[in-house]
């Protein structure tokens, strides 16, 4: 079961005094390990997603964020976000650090008037960077310049370097904000209230839960509870504690655990009932599912 603290990403970098990471994922893995698909989550950083090839979707706040190759996603600190679709050739580079590292020192001009507004602000939440216009370009550029050198292990003694594209970066991106037609803010209540919502679901997805006890767990009506989800992670509250149980359930097929165990471990009664909803979501029931990654002999189900 995931602890309380899990839906927030903490990063964990190199050099702790060079706050900097670049993530790597496609269809298979992410490296260095960290929250990868459809796994829901928010961290402090601010993160910049370039799509190195194939397709991905990146849902974060209201919104369902396509992008392809040579695209970059944008997403705000303490959004919760996760890419929830990528082609089987897909690939992308995420690029995170903290919002201070833009400021040179705490309570500077800079931290007052280019930094904090647009975080701790919330005058946007997530958006795609196309490369159409000439800034655009550049800004795609530098996350390149910037991915280039994590991928290929030469981040030691370029660190100022990384730092200033970095500041780059940020610079072009609020310089065109509003030329961008991306005028997104963030509702910071309904993001708390969500955060809220998941981390009850996931100490609790194991129980009996109903819509009511998910209401309950931010101190909200019911009905709220359903306009969150629906405009944030445009789904239903049980849609998503369905497709959570389940999901867990796919890394508890890989350990030695009778089926009708493994049903009972997230929140199903009847093993009928979770056979038939893995096959709706996973696309084949857990046996077989077991069998085609485990390349092991078939455990008994009771």
């Amino acid at each position: 079961m995931k602890s309380t603290s899990q839906l927030q990403e903490v990063n964990h970098y190199q050099d702790q005094d060079f706050p900097v990471n670049v993530y790597y994922s496609d269809i298979h893995s992410m490296q260095p390990p960290g929250r990868w698909l459809r796994d829901f989550h928010w961290h402090d950083e601010l993160q910049f997603t370039l799509v190195l090839s194939g397709t991905l979707t990146m849902q974060a706040d209201n919104l369902s964020l396509p992008g392809q190759a040579g695209d970059l996603i944008f997403v705000n600190t303490s959004l919760i976000h996760a890419v929830t679709q990528m082609s089987e050739d897909g690939s992308y580079a995420s690029l995170n650090f903290p919002y201070r590292l833009l400021a040179f020192f705490p309570g500077s001009r800079m931290d007052q008037d280019y930094v904090l507004p647009y975080t701790a602000g919330g005058k946007f939440s997530a958006f795609s960077i196309h490369p159409e216009s000439e800034w655009q370009k550049e800004l795609i550029g530098l996350h390149k310049k910037i991915t280039d050198l994590f991928l290929s292990n030469q981040v030691k003694g370029n660190e100022y370097s990384i730092c200033i594209k970095i500041a780059s970066m940020w610079n072009l991106l609020i310089s065109n904000f509003h030329s961008s037609g991306n005028s997104t803010s963030i509702n910071l209540l309904r993001q708390q209230r969500l955060q809220s919502i998941l981390l009850f679901i996931y100490a609790h997805y194991a129980d009996d839960l109903q819509l009511s006890d998910l209401a309950a767990s931010a101190n909200i009506s019911v009905g709220e509870c359903c306009r969150i989800f629906q405009n944030i992670l445009h789904t239903t509250p049980y849609g998503y504690l369905t497709n959570y149980r389940i999901q867990t359930s796919v890394s508890l097929l890989h350990r030695d655990l009778p089926i009708s165990q493994i049903a009972g471990l997230v929140g199903y009664n009847q093993v009928s009932n979770y056979i038939a909803t893995f096959k709706r979501i996973i696309g084949c029931t857990p046996a077989q599912y077991r069998k085609q990654h485990l390349s092991k002999p078939d455990i008994p189900s009771s």
